[in-house]
């Protein structure tokens, strides 16, 4: 028995239609899934890597930095100290005599000493101000 020709008017259109965008739909939904495994795989990764640095800078810091240095004291230098430059004289010994050369000892023209920022004169500080940045008192 032939099969029977359709004429467009036999083709019920709204379940085509239906039947169109369901196949459009599936499609989105598995496009859609495709992209949230990869956002996910990247958050995963980006986590785990956020991790690894993270411990490794934790004892990165808990080994090697020294937390209890909480002031500036030991920058202060004493006026009074010079480089003192030493040999050493084998004359009487083989292990030899440590000898200071008085007369190189390195120092400035000046001796210099550590002072707090109270004793800075306002000029002192308005000169490195002006020479740094004129907009340092006005910007945060």
């Amino acid at each position: 028995m032939p099969k029977k020709k359709r004429r467009g008017s036999d083709i019920d259109w709204s379940n085509e239609i239906l039947r169109c965008v369901g196949l459009i739909g599936k499609a989105f939904v598995k496009l859609l899934t495709y992209a949230l495994n990869i956002l996910i795989t990247v958050l995963l990764i980006g986590v785990i890597t956020g991790i690894i640095v993270g411990g490794a800078f934790g004892l990165y810091l808990l080994n090697e930095v020294d937390a209890s240095v909480d002031s500036i004291d030991f920058l202060k230098v004493e006026s009074s100290l010079a480089t003192q430059i030493y040999y050493r004289d084998h004359t009487y010994t083989a292990e030899g005599e440590l000898v200071e050369l008085e007369d190189q000892r390195m120092s400035g023209e000046e001796n210099r000493i550590w002072t707090d920022y109270e004793n800075f004169p306002q000029e002192l500080i308005d000169a490195v101000v002006a020479i740094e940045d004129k907009r340092f008192w006005t910007h945060p």
